[in-house]
């Protein structure tokens, strides 16, 4: 008999797309989740937490988009920490953002942190401009989510402000 129930969010490149439920049973916990992600293909869904990063695995196809159902052993899954499942890469994990660049306030922008540095992913224009071009050198093309973004590290962004580079 189920003794704990815990939902948490289903996320890809920071919109959400899907719910989990998270269901402890004696030894084990469950996961089951449907997702609807907007990558073609074989994705993967990761738990993640603070500081935290579990692959739960491949979800297979269903009636209502991406389904998985899966037991893991309560010893080495860290339900009480998960706050979200992602979809796709274990290495980044997109949320929303805003803040300011040059002097430039950006919107719906992503932020994510991957191998240690936080990363900042700035929308392109509805004409595919970019209005940062001191900071287009340092800034790699992206597609996430079906939307373009050119990412930096946040630390680049900071220094070029800082010199006055690219102002």
């Amino acid at each position: 008999m189920a003794e704990d129930i815990r939902r948490v969010p289903v996320y890809e490149d920071g919109r959400l797309c899907g719910t989990a439920e998270l269901t402890r049973d004696g030894l084990y916990w469950r996961v089951r989740c449907v997702c609807r992600p907007s990558a073609a293909g074989v994705v993967r869904l990761y738990a993640t937490g603070t500081g935290e990063k579990f692959c739960c695995g491949v979800p297979e196809p269903g009636p209502d988009g991406l389904a998985l159902s899966r037991r893991f052993a309560a010893s080495g899954f860290p339900a009480e920490r998960i706050e979200k499942i992602t979809v796709g890469e274990s290495g980044t994990d997109w949320t929303p953002w805003a803040g300011t660049i040059l002097g430039r306030r950006v919107e719906n922008g992503l932020t994510a942190l991957a191998a240690g540095e936080r990363l900042a992913a700035l929308p392109l224009g509805k004409d595919g401009s970019f209005p940062w071009m001191g900071l287009f050198c340092l800034t790699a093309p992206r597609r996430i989510g079906g939307a373009w973004y050119l990412t930096l590290p946040l630390s680049k962004a900071d220094s070029c402000a800082r010199t006055g580079d690219g102002v």
